[in-house]
């Protein structure tokens, strides 16, 4: 795990959702490839404090999967 509690690697896999609704399930690079987004991006998106800061209605939500994070939602 690194600073601020985002997992690190390309190991990871992640939860892609648009608002509420579920995209797919997938490690950044597969998600970035799909979605036409940039890994760096998928990684940003997951990060505790960009979910407090953004709606979350309103664009994409990644959520990392098999890693405990401190994230208040």
């Amino acid at each position: 795990m690194g600073k601020r509690g985002r997992p690190r690697g390309s190991k990871y896999e992640y939860a892609l959702y648009k608002g509420e609704e579920f995209l797919d399930i997938g490690t950044a690079v597969f998600l970035a490839n799909k979605f036409g987004l940039k890994e760096k991006t998928i990684k940003w998106l997951a990060f505790c404090t960009r979910k407090e800061r953004m709606n979350h209605k309103a664009g994409y939500v990644v959520v990392p999967l098999g890693v405990e994070t401190e994230c208040t939602e």
